[in-house]
C-alpha cells in the first residue's frame, strides 16, 4: 500500500502544517524522514519551488544517498513564474537542484496561477514530449474549477 503513498515536504523548506509545533526540522531530521519514507516504499516526494527550500533539501539528499532515488512531483511559484521563452530552462533548473535528471510531475500550483499564465499550458505539454517531465498537472480546489479544466485543457495527466 506504501507504492500508493505521495510524501508532502512543503515542512522540509520551511514552518508548515496547521499542527506544527516544532518548525521546520534541521537537515539531520529531513533526511531521517526521507530515509524512512524511502526504507517503508514510498517512493513520489511532492514539492514546490514555493516550499522555502524544499528542493534544496532533497537535492542534498539525493547527492549524498546516490542509491537512493524518488519520482518528485513538483509545482510552478505561482508568484515568481519564469517568462515564456524561459520555460523549459526553468524546469531543467528545478531538476539540477533537486539532483535528478527529469522530473516525475511538473504541476501549476493552482487554478489562479494557471489562468495568469495560460501561455505556459502549451509549454508544459511540450516538456511532457521532450521528456523532462513524465507527467503534468494542477492543483484545484473546488468543482468549478474542475469543470473548466476537463472540459478546456485535456492534456493533464493528474489533477
Amino acid at each position: 500500500m506504501t507504492d500508493k503513498l505521495v510524501l508532502g515536504t512543503a515542512q522540509l523548506g520551511f514552518v508548515y502544517g496547521i499542527n506544527n509545533d516544532s518548525g521546520k526540522p534541521s537537515l539531520e531530521k529531513a533526511f531521517e524522514i526521507l530515509d524512512t519514507a524511502f526504507n517503508n516504499g514510498i517512493g513520489i516526494l511532492d514539492t514546490a519551488e514555493a516550499y522555502g527550500n524544499s528542493q534544496e533539501v532533497i537535492g542534498n539528499y539525493l547527492r549524498k544517498n546516490p542509491n537512493k532515488s524518488f519520482n518528485i512531483i513538483t509545482k510552478l511559484d505561482a508568484n515568481n513564474s519564469p517568462p515564456q521563452e524561459q520555460f523549459m530552462s526553468h524546469i531543467a533548473k528545478n531538476c539540477r537542484t533537486l539532483n535528478i535528471k527529469h522530473l516525475y510531475g511538473y504541476m501549476f500550483h493552482n487554478y489562479l496561477s494557471f489562468k495568469n499564465r495560460i501561455d505556459l499550458y502549451d509549454k508544459l505539454l511540450l516538456a511532457r514530449e521532450e521528456g523532462l517531465v513524465t507527467k503534468v498537472g494542477i492543483s484545484l480546489y473546488n468543482n468549478n474549477e474542475i469543470e473548466d479544466v476537463l472540459k478546456y485543457y485535456n492534456g493533464f495527466d493528474f489533477i
